[in-house]
């Protein structure tokens, strides 16, 4: 077999696997992206405070879509703090409800821990007199301040894009001249 023949059978084995190659690259490549960015946002460690005692790490789900596309998706039960780390949140204010109080003098306890929180004698609170009543009692009212959009999904995809078509490029060329 000459070298000319040799070469575009090299060719035809490298180009029906680029495909495939390119499209794995390119995911690679934008999910790296995704998560860096989401470092810089998040203080490096990829964690949000609030959200539980260590906050779980965001993360994405990458899944073929067949040998032409992928989808890059937030992990799973993560979309709400990609939500918030992309578009932020508006400030509110948080209830927190006392524990239910069942059983033989019920009532009374109720009333005794309403007045406890009303007064500040007791709990988390305690000497703070937050004095909010509604319908079910005293309550605490905690104001939770805005979060500001830092678009890291927008940006760490559009990072992404750019250098996937840089990776890309070089995997063409690395099929074209034989590997």
């Amino acid at each position: 077999m000459s070298s000319a023949a040799a070469r575009l059978a090299s060719l035809s084995k490298h180009l029906g696997e680029l495909d495939r190659t390119i499209v794995t690259t390119a995911g690679k490549v934008v999910v790296k992206a995704l998560l860096t960015q989401v470092a810089q946002d998040t203080g490096g460690d990829r964690r949000m405070s609030g959200f539980g005692s260590r906050g779980s790490a965001l993360d994405v789900d990458v899944k073929p879509l067949g040998a032409a596309a992928v989808r890059i998706t937030p992990a799973r039960r993560q979309a709400g703090m990609w939500t918030i780390l992309d578009s932020g949140a508006t400030p509110h204010d948080v209830v927190a409800k006392g524990a239910p109080i069942k059983g033989k003098g019920a009532q009374r306890k109720r009333r005794q821990r309403d007045l406890d929180i009303a007064f500040g004698a007791t709990g988390a609170f305690k000497g703070v007199k937050p004095l909010h009543f509604g319908s079910n009692g005293f309550y605490y009212r905690v104001h939770n301040v805005r979060s500001p959009a830092k678009r890291t999904w927008a940006r760490g995809r559009d990072r992404g894009v750019g250098a996937a078509v840089k990776a890309v490029r070089d995997e063409f060329h690395k099929a074209v001249n034989g590997g």
